[in-house]
C-alpha cells in the first residue's frame, strides 16, 4: 500500500499512530498476516493477549469466543471479530457483550467484498423473479461450509428479492489453497447472469481487519458491522486510493 493510500485512510480515523493491539488467534493463517501488517503500514504495536490494550482482534475460532469476549469485557478494550462459523448462541453472545463495549463483526473484511454485496443487492431487486443461487470455494483448511459470506450474501439477496434465505441454495467446495471465491448466478428464463469476487491472498482481510481496529477505537459500546466501517472510512477514499493495484 502506498503512502498516499495509507494517509488517505488513517487520516480519517485517527490523528496518531500509538495504538496497541492484541490478537486472538496470533498464530493462524490470518494472525500471521495481521501482525506482519499491524506495525509496518498502520502503526500498531502488538501485544500479547490478555495484556493492556487499546483494541483487539479475533481471527481464532468459534470455541474461544466467550472467553475472548469475557477478556475484551473485563479489559473494556474494543474487539474485532472475524471468526466463522457462528451460530444464534454465539451471534446473542456477541450482541450482549456488545451493550458494554464496542464490538465490530464481520465474516469478511475485504472492500472488494463490500462492493459485491452492493451490486448483487441491486441485481436481485432488479431481477426479483430471477432464481437466484450462490457458488462458494475456499481451501481445504476451511472448517465451515458454507462460508459465513456465503451465508451473509444470502441473507443480502433474500431481502433484496423478498425471498426466504432457504430459498437461495449454496453449492460449497472445498479444495487446494483457494483463499475465497463467491459468485452469485441469476437465473432469467433465457439468459443469465453470474457475479464473481475472487481474493488473491489474506491481505485483503488483514487490512480490512487493521483499519476496522483503528476506526473502532473511541467509539461508543455498540454492535458494529464492517459496512459501518466502510461508511464512515472508506467511501472517504476514491476506491482507486484504496484498492491495491
Amino acid at each position: 500500500m502506498s503512502r498516499e493510500k495509507l494517509m488517505c485512510i488513517l487520516a480519517n480515523t485517527m490523528n496518531h499512530l500509538s495504538l496497541t493491539l492484541a490478537l486472538f488467534g496470533r498464530s493462524g493463517k490470518m494472525g500471521t498476516r495481521i501482525e506482519a501488517l499491524a506495525m509496518r503500514d498502520f502503526g500498531f504495536t502488538v501485544v500479547h493477549r490478555g495484556a493492556p490494550c487499546d483494541v483487539a482482534i479475533d481471527f481464532s475460532s468459534k470455541e474461544g469466543l466467550h472467553a475472548h469476549l469475557a477478556i475484551a469485557q473485563s479489559a473494556a478494550h474494543p474487539l474485532v471479530i472475524g471468526t466463522t462459523g457462528f451460530g444464534e448462541k454465539e451471534m446473542s453472545a456477541m450482541k450482549h457483550a456488545a451493550k458494554t463495549i464496542p464490538l465490530l463483526y464481520s465474516p469478511n473484511f475485504s472492500y472488494g467484498m463490500t462492493l459485491f454485496q452492493q451490486l448483487a443487492s441491486s441485481l436481485a431487486h432488479t431481477l426479483s423473479n430471477a432464481r437466484i443461487a450462490i457458488v462458494e470455494t475456499h481451501h481445504m483448511q476451511k472448517k465451515d461450509a458454507p462460508s459465513g459470506t456465503a451465508l451473509m450474501l444470502a441473507e443480502i439477496l433474500a431481502q433484496a428479492s423478498k425471498q426466504s434465505n432457504q430459498a437461495i441454495p449454496i453449492q460449497s467446495m472445498r479444495i487446494g489453497e483457494v483463499i475465497g471465491e463467491h459468485s452469485v448466478l441469476f437465473e432469467c428464463g433465457n439468459e443469465r447472469i453470474e457475479i464473481k469476487h475472487t481474493v488473491h491472498n489474506r491481505d485483503a482481510f488483514a487490512r480490512g481487519a487493521l483499519i476496522a481496529a483503528k476506526w473502532l477505537v473511541g467509539k461508543p459500546a455498540g454492535f458494529y458491522t464492517f459496512e459501518d466501517c466502510v461508511e464512515g472510512v472508506y467511501e472517504k477514499c476514491t476506491s482507486e486510493r484504496f484498492l491495491d493495484r
